[in-house]
């Protein structure tokens, strides 16, 4: 009987081990996304004050077809809710063109560099056959160099209404979101 009762014990502490490693709480994504989405921060930034820098230029930031190389980890809390954050680096053009109150002043084009940390939080709303459907959100920080001014510290966001993962342990990444990190993301991503 004892014999009986250890063997069930050990079977029942070898299921539940068994379902606790099956189920996969950590994710690490590897991904591009692109454009860099700086233009939402300050698009049509002009600066007209006549008599200090801000006078002299007014700057137009473009997109980069570069886009951003976009790391993040999330924690899975619950089947449908993730927890985690992104580390982005990206690249764009900065176009600056003289203002008001600059004078034989010629236009400047320079490459400009963004670096975003981001909190983000992840909901699934459907899983089909190794494909898992969700949304995300996050607010950060993003420093770049795209300013008349030299580096910036700014608030960043991002929001992401349609993603899409596709595989178990090893997964194929693809987003549709808008902020400024990206407009569409896609990449691999790995469950632990």
């Amino acid at each position: 009987m004892k014999k009986f009762v250890y063997m069930s014990l050990l079977l029942l502490l070898a299921g539940t081990l068994s379902a606790q490693a099956q189920t996969l709480k950590h994710h690490v994504t590897i991904t591009m996304g692109g454009p860099v989405g700086g233009g939402f921060r300050f698009a049509e930034e002009e600066r007209h004050s006549g008599t200090d820098l801000y006078g002299l230029y007014k700057t137009t930031q473009s997109y980069s077809p570069a886009g951003s190389f976009i790391i993040g980890y999330t924690y899975r809390l619950s089947d449908r809710f993730n927890v985690g954050g992104d580390a982005a680096v990206g690249m764009y053009d900065m176009y600056i063109e003289p203002g008001s109150a600059a004078r034989n002043q010629e236009n400047i084009t320079y490459d400009a560099a963004a670096f975003t940390l981001m909190p983000i939080a992840e909901w699934y709303y459907y899983r089909d056959n190794g494909a898992e459907f969700y949304m995300r959100a996050g607010l950060g920080a993003q420093l770049s160099t795209g300013d008349v001014n030299g580096t910036r510290l700014y608030p960043c966001w991002q929001l992401t209404p349609v993603g899409v993962h596709v595989g178990n342990k090893t997964y194929f990444v693809s987003e549709l979101g808008f902020g400024t990190e990206y407009i569409i993301r896609m990449g691999v991503g790995f469950r632990f």
